[in-house]
Parts: C-alpha cells; sequence; structure tokens
C-alpha cells in the first residue's frame, strides 16, 4: 500500500493495546462504537462525521464489528502527522479573518462549515467548551495548538 504511514514498532504496540482495551471479550474484535473509542485512544481525532461514516461502514459490511487488520487499515486510512508550529500559525491565520489573534465563535463555526464539518448548535457549543480552556469565549492560539496537536493515549482510558 503507498501512501501509507509506516507505523513504528512501539506505536503498533499501543495500537494494539488500545485495541486489546476495548476488546472486552477477548474475540479478536470490537463493535463500531469501541472502534472509534479505540481510535481516539490511539490519538486519532475523529470528527462526529467520520464516527457516523465508520460506525454505517462497519454496521453495513462486517456485523458492526471490525478485527485487528481492519482497525489498522482504518488508522492508517485516518492518521494525520502532527503539524509543525509553521503550518498552525498559517492555519490560524486563515481562519480569524478579522486578525484579532484569536478565534470568535463565528470564525471557528465558518472555518467547521467550509471545511465540511458542521456540527449543530449543541454539538458546536460543546466544541467551544471544551477547545476554550480560560472560559473567554474565543480560542486563543494557545488553545488552538493544543487542539491542534493534542493526542489521546490508551492511558486516558
Amino acid at each position: 500500500m503507498s501512501g501509507v504511514p509506516k507505523f513504528t514498532d512501539k506505536q503498533l504496540k499501543e495500537f494494539r493495546m488500545a485495541f486489546d482495551t476495548f476488546d472486552k471479550d477477548a474475540d479478536g474484535k470490537v463493535d463500531s462504537d469501541s472502534c472509534c473509542r479505540a481510535m481516539r485512544a490511539c490519538g486519532i481525532p475523529l470528527t462526529v462525521k467520520e464516527v457516523q461514516e465508520i460506525t454505517t461502514d462497519l454496521d453495513l459490511y462486517s456485523d458492526s464489528e471490525i478485527n485487528w487488520d481492519g482497525f489498522l487499515a482504518l488508522l492508517e486510512q485516518h492518521w494525520k502527522p502532527i503539524p509543525t508550529k509553521e503550518e498552525l500559525v498559517k492555519a490560524f491565520q486563515r481562519i480569524d479573518t478579522d486578525g484579532s489573534g484569536s478565534l470568535s465563535a463565528t470564525e471557528l463555526k465558518r472555518y467547521l462549515t467550509n471545511i465540511g464539518d458542521p456540527l449543530s448548535e449543541d454539538e458546536f457549543k460543546e466544541l467551544l467548551k471544551d477547545v476554550d480552556q480560560d472560559g473567554d469565549g474565543e480560542v486563543s492560539f494557545k488553545e488552538f495548538v493544543d487542539l491542534m496537536t493534542s493526542g489521546v493515549t490508551y492511558k486516558d482510558y
């Protein structure tokens, strides 16, 4: 498979530990909900839309379960390298259309809608609450960086 990330042995071991953690009955398969939770545990911040697509695909094509090989294929499909500081600055500046140095709720919502991940009002409020660490109603560059580079590991579950 060309263009597919080559995971290190350490990553594969951590991914396997996450998969096994969610394989409650140790049958070598996880259901769609556990699959998405395990992917998040591997550091892949799935969007609501991606979770829905994965769940629908697993429900339609594999009796709502996925084995290790299928799980690894999903990880490869959704793997995104951590962005560089320069990439983060450029992305932040593109979203910060008024140049204020922070992202307003309006700017963030417009950006998410433009990239094809429109959220309901409740979902957006929840996202903003999670991202806006200081509670000022805006997303600072530091909060943006934390969001874009945060990786949850299996240890968090």
